[in-house]
């Protein structure tokens, strides 16, 4: 269905935090897949309102951390704090990067405490799972109806076997 291709790169496999591995990121044509083109401004917007990954910063509840992990379409972050707690943010918890600052190297013990996201709330925050599985399962269901649209416009049959079927009865 696509007229241009368009040119796609591995920055933009990279931007979506995407394995480099070619198995997963190349398309049946041997190719980089198109649709990394289509994503790549979505995760460029998003990334905007997100510290960086590996920078030490100061979140508005006054935490300060190593970001260790991005979740980019959901505009969240995860840190590890100066006392050794991975804690999980909505994008608008950032405030200020921290260049100057002395992390610890290490910790006797780590806590992880992301289940609760800081910046949701708690209504959100016990619904966000199933949401997220029920707004998934809709978007295969869409994406679905709208490739079998596809094929059927194209070739005139719902199903490769209806294809099949109606070429052996000409």
């Amino acid at each position: 269905f696509l007229e241009k291709y368009g040119s796609v790169n591995i920055k933009m496999a990279k931007g979506q935090n995407l394995s480099l591995n070619s198995n997963k990121i190349n398309g049946v044509c041997g190719q980089l897949k198109c649709c990394l083109k289509y994503e790549d401004q979505v995760y460029k917007h998003k990334s905007k309102a997100l510290p960086k990954q590996n920078k030490i910063i100061k979140t508005i509840t006054g935490d300060i951390g190593k970001v260790t992990k991005l979740h980019i379409l959901s505009e969240q972050f995860e840190i590890i704090t100066e006392k050794g707690t991975i804690k999980r943010y909505t994008a608008d918890q950032f405030d200020k990067q921290l260049d100057n600052y002395k992390f610890p190297q290490r910790f006797d013990h780590i806590s992880n405490e992301t289940a609760k996201v800081i910046g949701l709330s708690d209504f959100e925050n016990e619904l966000q799972p199933q949401d997220y599985d029920k707004e998934v399962k809709e978007m295969k269901k869409r994406s679905k109806e709208y490739a079998d649209q596809v094929f059927f416009d194209l070739f005139g049959a719902h199903s490769v076997d209806e294809l099949i079927t109606d070429n052996k009865e000409d």
